[in-house]
């Protein structure tokens, strides 16, 4: 089970919690995620020192519900695979990316709302969690505007480990540009990127000139990091590979879906490609077989066990 720190006021759309204290915890209830426990801020921090906290961000357009229901699914394959499993601890972040209003139009105003959320988790870590060995940080989508922003508010003294940013919904060249001042502060930065992300490939070119006249973003058309991969001026920032191959059909939704109980739970070999990884079994079978439903899940849950290594 996953325990999650809650940074939204609300269960649908609204705003981010006004401090602190205002914050809600929650641990996911086995094969019931849309009925989670609510526990207190010490039940969650009583075994994070000397650990390794990982933080899991999910993206833009989801619910309190939907987050606790996908994350708790994906940190179970995550958990699973992490060496030295036992040492690390596993978060979950909730944060208001979910339309307010107009079935995800406003878009353009989430940028800064995941700023602002980046920088409020910050404060949580600087004050909540001095004594932890090491910080690392995944997200989903508009979540990486969520961790680069929380990176770039921590205290100098929280050890940042890994940032594995899945589907970047941000330019391409935050690395090198917005967040350059991010890269000497994370040890190893990863991104995983698909061409056939229909998403990113349409939705985020029409939303984020908007985005850069109104907040954050640039002000004309840009990339998206998780359609395109990172740009050439900051490719040196991030461990390669990092692009899935066209033919896995790699959609937006894939990277962190939830796959209901009674189906695939266990590691999976890749599809054939060029991304391959270590931990990865040889994918002959794919050419006879299809692949089992949940693969997709398993295999990013599995790159970043590899790439927290």
């Amino acid at each position: 089970m996953t325990q999650f720190v809650d940074l939204r006021r609300w269960s649908h759309g609204g705003w981010l919690v006004h401090d602190l204290d205002e914050m809600h915890y929650w641990e996911g209830v086995a094969d019931n995620p849309k009925h989670p426990q609510s526990i207190d801020r010490n039940t969650l921090l009583k075994n994070s020192a000397g650990r390794d906290v990982v933080f899991v961000i999910h993206g833009f357009n989801v619910n309190r519900t939907s987050g606790i229901e996908h994350i708790d699914h994906w940190a179970s394959l995550l958990r699973s695979q992490l060496p030295g499993s036992a040492n690390a601890q596993v978060i979950g972040v909730l944060w208001p990316g979910d339309s307010v209003w107009a079935f995800g139009l406003d878009y353009p105003e989430e940028p800064k709302v995941a700023q602002e959320a980046g920088a409020l988790l910050a404060r949580w870590v600087n004050a909540y969690l001095p004594s932890v060995a090491s910080v690392s940080l995944v997200s989903h989508s508009l979540g990486a505007r969520v961790v680069l922003s929380c990176i770039e508010s921590l205290q100098s003294s929280v050890k940042v480990r890994r940032a594995v940013l899945m589907a970047g919904a941000i330019d391409n060249d935050c690395l090198a540009a917005e967040f350059s001042g991010v890269v000497s502060r994370v040890e190893q930065i990863s991104v995983l990127s698909s061409l056939k992300d229909s998403v990113l490939s349409l939705a985020f070119p029409l939303g984020n000139p908007v985005s850069g006249l109104v907040g954050t973003g640039h002000p004309w058309y840009q990339s998206a990091l998780g359609h395109t991969g990172p740009s050439l001026n900051s490719i040196a920032c991030v461990k390669s590979p990092y692009a899935i191959q066209d033919s896995w059909e790699f959609g937006h939704k894939h990277y962190l879906q939830y796959t209901p109980s009674g189906t695939l739970r266990a590691p999976v070999p890749a599809p054939p490609g060029a991304l391959r990884l270590p931990a990865l079994p040889p994918a002959t079978v794919w050419a006879t077989a299809p692949a089992p439903n949940g693969w997709q899940e398993t295999f990013t849950a599995t790159f970043v066990a590899d790439r927290l290594a």
